[in-house]
């Protein structure tokens, strides 16, 4: 709420990996921000046309917002006019996102697109992002031989060094002695 209350003038689109996720929030957010249009779309209620017609009436609005699936607008829709992308949860496959929050980064979108991943400290979705940016850097050395640093990577998805320290920690055995823990 804190995030999407900063956006007030903006439209922005919140993508989830399950259906009873984005329905929570879709519920949140019309109970949170009662003078905005909140729009909700899932594969499971919503055929093709259905979900364009509410992808057209959340691209009339001035600062609606959308919640939906990752996996129900994968394909034939594009939001060139959405600012604001929040990714509520990672996939473990980054093309799979990027398929989703690219239907509102268009040759004609209005606006820069900003694209926000929510991670919390110690929770699943930061050794997904670590593995995200593992495959990222893999898939990179295959199509040009050239093997980037992991900073590099991190800098393609915005993330500073205080990142790993998320991921790996440094802990004590019972006889004293320092591990690294992932």
């Amino acid at each position: 709420q804190k995030m999407i209350a900063g956006f007030a003038d903006e439209k922005i689109m919140l993508g989830s990996t399950s259906v009873q996720a984005a329905s929570y929030y879709a519920d949140m957010l019309r109970e949170a921000f009662p003078d905005r249009e909140v729009f909700f779309v899932s594969g499971e209620s919503h055929d093709i046309q259905n979900r364009q017609k509410v992808v057209s009436a959340f691209e009339k609005t001035t600062n609606g917002i959308l919640v939906c699936t990752q996996q129900s607008l994968s394909s034939s829709i594009s939001i060139p006019t959405c600012s604001r992308v929040i990714v509520e949860s990672l996939q473990w496959n980054a093309p799979k996102m990027d398929q989703w929050y690219f239907r509102c980064i268009r040759f004609t979108s209005i606006r820069k697109t900003h694209i926000h991943f929510v991670l919390y400290a110690n929770s699943i979705e930061v050794n997904l992002m670590a593995l995200i940016m593992a495959k990222e850097r893999l898939n990179d050395f295959i199509k040009t031989l050239d093997l980037r640093e992991h900073s590099e990577v991190m800098e393609d998805f915005d993330l500073d060094e205080s990142f790993l320290d998320m991921i790996i920690s440094k802990v004590y055995d019972d006889e004293g002695s320092v591990k690294f823990q992932w």
